[in-house]
């Protein structure tokens, strides 16, 4: 009796596994956004050889009293002493995804400060 027991606990153990398995598939592949903390730091040429030539290349300047459409709003965190800093956006559109990939500049090379990656069937900038 105690072995039929064993044996139903561990069935429904590994079967509670599987179904967690697949719901975090299911969320994972349906995200709305994804975010890009495993590129920063990185530079623009590493960028350039992963993602290919974007669709527009953009330079502007964000200060303490810029507004920002919400996509960017998270680049005031960057705002330095001067009260000020210089944003290099590259931007891609892939099918139904729009890639937005922000640098500053250090020591005259641009680097990945963030990113944005979201599907416009599901997400509406």
């Amino acid at each position: 009796m105690k072995i039929i027991q064993t044996n139903k606990f561990i069935i429904i153990i590994f079967l509670l596994i599987i179904v967690s398995l697949i719901f975090f598939l299911f969320l994972k592949n349906n995200s709305k956004t994804v975010n890009f903390v495993f590129l920063q730091n990185k530079k623009i040429e590493f960028i350039f050889n992963k993602y290919g030539i974007p669709k527009k290349d953009t330079i502007f300047i964000i200060n303490k009293n810029s507004s920002l459409y919400e996509i960017r709003y998270g680049l005031k965190k960057l705002i330095n002493k001067n009260n000020q800093v210089t944003i290099r956006e590259l931007y891609w559109k892939q099918g139904d995804f729009t890639t937005f990939i922000w640098f500053i500049n250090k020591n005259k090379e641009w680097i990945v400060v963030d990113g944005l990656k979201y599907n416009n069937q599901i997400v509406k900038y």
